[in-house]
This record gives C-alpha cells, structure tokens and sequence, in this order.
C-alpha cells in the first residue's frame, strides 16, 4: 500500500512540475532581419509574429487554422488569418503589406491575440484548439518635443525676475 501511495506522489510530481509540451510558442520579431525575438520596434519598423503550435496529439490527416488580432489597447488595428495545409505547424503572421506602420498613432504597447485550432481534414470540428497571447512596443525615436506652455510661462517669468533685480542693483 506504501509503494502505491508513493507511486502516486511522484507520479503527481512528475505531472505538476514537468515543462508543458503542449505549449505554444509565439514572439515579435523584425520580419526584415531574423525570427529572433524582438520586444521594442523603433517607428516605421515592420513587427512580425512568430509562431508554433503544439502537437496536435491525435494521428490521421489534419490541418490548421490560426486567426490573430493586433490591437493597441481596446483599438483593433488589424487581423491576419491563415490556414495551414497538411501538418503545418509554423506561421509567420503579418498585417497587411498596405499597413502604415510610420503613423504616429501605432506607438505604444501592442497585444497580439492568436487562436489557433487542428481540425481533421473533410471536417470543419476542431479537435484540439487555444489562444495564446504576445505583446511588443513601438516607440517614436525622434518625438517631437515641444514645452508645454506653463513651462514656457515659468521660465519666462523667472528670467523677467531676474533681469528687473538685476536692473535694479545697477
């Protein structure tokens, strides 16, 4: 009875702390230069996103499909959907070529939303499915830096200040 117990508790182990196999693996990065993983694009840069997907643990003859939304916050700012014929399980996903990605409303944190499923060819059932999520920052190199008005008002108002005191002193 001991043996079992102990059977049982290492088994239980095993299972809790083992790396997850079934996990997906999704980064940003530079679509111009390799899939490294890239976290911060400079405005202008071209995000692209990385992705793997698990097993899909049963044999047979199936397919995948993987829908993503790119969004900045709660704005969705596109979508790419792709299917992926006869066992493929990498995608590089991108928004269209036609998106300008110098518009200074891109810059911020990015969250990408995949959801991904395999489905049996000559069915449209997924047997296996999830939702992995990524999220990257664009940044304006050069902003545009302007003082706000109370500084401006402040700094002219303390020069003004000194140049009387200093009249005066003469």
């Amino acid at each position: 009875m001991k043996k079992i117990i102990f059977f049982c508790i290492v088994l239980l182990l095993l299972v809790l702390f083992s790396p997850a196999v079934f996990a997906v693996e999704m980064w940003p990065f530079d679509s111009s230069l390799s899939t490294n993983s890239v976290w911060q694009f400079d405005l202008g840069q071209k995000p692209s996103i990385y992705v793997n997907l698990p097993e899909p643990v049963e044999q047979g003859l199936w397919t995948s499909k993987v829908f993503s939304d790119w969004k900045i916050g709660t704005t969705l700012k596109g979508e790419d959907n792709q299917e992926g014929l006869y066992f493929r399980q990498e995608y590089q996903l991108d928004l269209p070529s036609t998106f300008n990605w110098s518009d200074k409303s891109n810059v911020g944190t990015w969250n990408v939303v995949v959801d991904y499923g395999y489905y049996r060819l000559g069915s449209t059932e997924y047997f296996r499915s999830g939702i992995a999520y990524t999220s990257f920052n664009i940044i304006d190199p050069n902003p545009n830096t302007a003082p706000e008005p109370v500084a401006t008002v402040l700094f002219l108002a303390g020069g003004a200040t000194l140049a009387v005191r200093r009249l005066r002193k003469k």
